[in-house]
């Protein structure tokens, strides 16, 4: 009877847990809806002596730049200074209100940027399945768990994942999957970087970088598993993918990698329909 009552209140005690962290989430998302425009506003990470200005795109080597800018061990960072540029106003007239103490224009304000389709993949598999391992059983929430109410509580396939991404309005995006092409422009279409890098030759980009500002090699810190990106999509999935990024996709050249992926399908399609008419 008492390890009934115990589990009993151990169920009550988590569900309140829950839901408390849950109204929380929300609470700050709607927070920064209402301050800012938008759930993920953008945030530059600042190096004063160098005067130079990283604008952060989760899921895109963050930890990597930063703990290199800063000479960090990728968690604890020192002489940063962040600032939150909300996409409902224009990008000019926000950083002169942010930055009335710094001259924000002598900074080079730079970013990376990363194929949609992969960024995608990377998140399902990093929040579903690489927190998991790494929390293993002592586990009590994983990120999705409380985002949107659970709206992406359960694990049921990359497929599933895509399908309900794409439902949800960019402005309540979660900032891993959140466009990246709003992170970087505002709503009149101004850009807020002075150079826009791209992870798949991150290391070409970032020598220009490190030559002017004497910073050391990109280190490749919490790397994600090596993975065929190509074999979690469908027809269907690629179509939505594209249409939720195509912004992102046009902007940063992404179009030869969805046409990649659409020929690959294809191939797939193909080979499926012989490999049952065979089977016949």
């Amino acid at each position: 009877m008492i390890k009934i009552v115990k589990r009993l209140l151990l169920k009550i005690c988590k569900n309140m847990l829950y839901l408390f962290i849950t109204i929380l989430q929300f609470t700050w998302q709607i927070s920064n809806i209402i301050t800012t425009g938008s759930a993920c506003p953008s945030v530059f990470f600042l190096q004063k002596e160098k005067k130079i200005a990283y604008l952060q795109i989760p899921k895109v080597a963050n930890t990597s730049i930063i703990s290199c800018i800063f000479k960090a061990d990728g968690k604890n960072y020192e002489d940063i200074h962040i600032k939150l540029i909300p996409q409902r106003k224009n990008i000019t007239i926000l950083l002169k209100e942010f930055y009335k103490s710094i001259e924000f224009s002598e900074y080079f304000k730079f970013t990376f940027v990363r194929n949609p389709f992969t960024r995608l993949v990377s998140c399902y598999e990093n929040k579903y399945h690489t927190d998991k391992a790494l929390l293993g059983d002592t586990r009590y929430f994983l990120y999705y768990d409380t985002y949107l109410f659970g709206m992406l509580k359960e694990d049921r396939g990359f497929a599933n994942f895509v399908h309900k991404v794409t439902k949800i309005p960019v402005v309540l995006a979660d900032l891993h999957f959140y466009p990246q092409y709003n992170y970087i422009y505002d709503r009149s279409g101004n850009k807020c970087v002075d150079l826009i890098g791209r992870m798949e030759i991150i290391d070409d980009d970032w020598d220009a970088i490190k030559e002017k500002y004497k910073l050391d090699t990109l280190p490749h810190i919490n790397q994600t598993k090596s993975m065929n990106w190509m074999d979690y999509y469908d027809r269907t999935t690629a179509e939505l993918v594209y249409k939720y990024y195509e912004k992102d996709i046009i902007t940063f050249g992404y179009e030869d990698s969805y046409n990649e992926l659409i020929k690959c399908i294809e191939t797939k399609e193909c080979q499926e329909k012989l490999a049952t008419v065979k089977m016949l």
